[in-house]
């Protein structure tokens, strides 16, 4: 009987092994102990053991996979390493570059000046008319500023239409002690000089002499000085010798660094540029004086503000083209540093997108403009993220390159500090600095825009 059971299994062996393989399985799978009293597992959990002395470790019950390798030992495997630095920055420095570029003097002082002299302003407004007058009889008015107004001078009405047609036009017989102007109407034959013309604005016209002339109110001009400050600007970075000598995964050298450092510094400028508050302070601890520069911001001379709660539409773009461009003699050509805010609303507008394409753009200065052209004048338009950081997207400051002036104290310098000679560090150090201002010389083409509050 055994013999037949032994010739039976021999002659079908495969059948018995195919069906002890399947049976294994099912038993790993659902983790049954085969071998009975032998008690030996087929399923069993991976371990990993401490090698001699806790050097390395030894993996059991599972094949090496990298998952196994970067937890164990995560430095083995090599990282595919891009050999570029990407370098996170903002942005360009857009106001920077702008200032750098426009006119420079050199500065002999820190401390900067320039005269301006103006004219004399043609408008004023009829505070009140004290007597009614006609072309043959004088009446009286007082005027705002009436400084500005001398005998024989001529100005006009032009709200009001002379009865002979024309603006009505005034002409100046006389200037009383308390400074009022005694005047006689020039197209207007009727009651033209009444208290109607109280509030009305008025505008100074040519001088009208008589025959016998022989010399007129003396008139002289004599300027007057606007000073700013040179800043010292200041910047250093060092490289230890052991950290130059150190292999690295990355090429990162110290021209890296000084770029780095440049760059870093050439922000704050433009920040100081742009918004630094102009003062001189004495350091109680360096006993020394301290200058701080003027921005341009507070130079300006000119303001355009918009509500944020109405749309920004064409009519808002010409209201603000005119104020930039209308009456300062200014350039046809200017540079509008702008906030995000800003941009979007020039974006939005039915006009960008008439009439703003890829053509519309301009390289100057080293910086990528977008231009709206108007009919007062070129805005070129830069997203400046200094009004992002001061809470002010909304807001721009339009520059005039023409009437501003780059004051040079101290040009940037480069110079290598020998600090290991010295006995301070042993480094290698490379100091930065320059002694810069900027000078906004016809304040009134220069223009911040703002939200209204």
């Amino acid at each position: 009987m055994v013999k037949k059971i032994v010739n039976f299994v021999a002659k079908h062996k495969w059948a018995f092994m195919i069906g002890f393989a399947v049976i294994a399985v099912v038993c790993v799978v659902m983790g049954c102990d085969l071998g009975g009293d032998c008690g030996m597992a087929l399923a069993m959990s991976t371990a990993v053991v401490p090698g001699t002395d806790d050097h390395g470790k030894t993996i059991l019950n599972a094949p090496l996979s990298t998952d196994i390798t970067r937890e164990e030992s995560e430095n083995l495997l090599l990282r595919d390493v891009s050999k570029d630095v990407v370098k996170v920055r903002p942005q360009s420095t857009p106001l920077d570059a702008v200032t750098r570029r426009i006119k420079k003097q050199k500065s002999v002082s820190q401390i900067t000046a320039y005269y301006s002299v103006g004219v004399m302003p043609k408008k004023s407004t009829i505070s009140e008319v004290t007597k009614a007058g006609t072309a043959t009889a004088a009446g009286t008015i007082t005027v705002a500023d009436s400084y500005y107004f001398e005998v024989n001078d001529t100005f006009i009405v032009p709200s009001v239409t002379g009865a002979k047609g024309g603006f009505l036009t005034l002409y100046v017989q006389k200037k009383t002690d308390e400074g009022d102007l005694v005047v006689l109407a020039l197209n207007d034959a009727n009651t033209a000089i009444a208290t109607t013309l109280a509030g009305k604005e008025i505008v100074r016209i040519g001088f009208a002499g008589s025959e016998k002339d022989a010399q007129a109110p003396a008139m002289n001009a004599l300027p007057d000085d606007k000073e700013n400050y040179c800043q010292v600007f200041e910047s250093q970075c060092e490289e230890t010798e052991f950290q130059r000598l150190t292999d690295k995964e990355v090429e990162w050298e110290m021209t890296d660094i000084e770029e780095q450092c440049i760059y870093e510094m050439k922000r704050k400028i433009e920040d100081s540029l742009m918004f630094g508050v102009k003062s001189k302070i004495q350091d109680n601890i360096k006993k020394e004086t301290i200058y701080t520069t003027d921005g341009m911001w507070w130079q300006a001379g000119s303001e355009f503000s918009y509500n944020e709660s109405e749309d920004f539409d064409n009519k808002t773009l010409t209201a603000l083209s005119q104020r930039v461009f209308a009456g300062n003699n200014g350039s046809k050509n200017r540079i509008l540093f702008a906030g995000s805010d800003l941009i979007a609303k020039f974006q939005n507008l039915a006009y960008y997108e008439r009439h703003i394409a890829a053509s519309e753009e301009m390289t100057k200065f080293g910086v990528d403009f977008s231009v709206i052209v108007t009919k007062f004048g070129r805005l070129n338009i830069v997203h400046l993220e200094l009004f992002d950081e001061v809470g002010m997207s909304g807001c721009g400051f339009v520059l005039d390159p023409t009437n501003a002036v780059r004051k040079e104290f101290k040009p940037f310098t480069r110079r290598e500090l020998d600090l290991k000679k010295a006995g301070i560090r042993n480094t290698d150090a490379v100091f930065f600095q320059e002694v810069v201002c900027v000078n906004l010389m016809n304040p009134k083409t220069h223009c911040r825009i703002t939200v209204e509050a």
